[in-house]
């Protein structure tokens, strides 16, 4: 699974690629990035999902 995080410029802060068989949650680090409003991007090859995240 391919995960993407972009701010509402669309420019790309964040991504990875993580193993979606696993049974354990994956972490995402954005201490880096100042609060506000983000787009985050999950593409598994078939689908994509994109969806609001507000960071405090």
């Amino acid at each position: 699974m391919n995960v993407s995080v972009f701010d509402m410029r669309v420019r790309q802060l964040y991504r990875n690629r993580f193993d979606a068989s696993l049974k354990h949650g994956n972490t995402i680090d954005l201490g880096n990035v100042q609060g506000g409003f983000y787009l985050l991007n999950l593409t598994d090859g078939i689908k994509t999902i994109i969806k609001k995240m507000i960071i405090e």
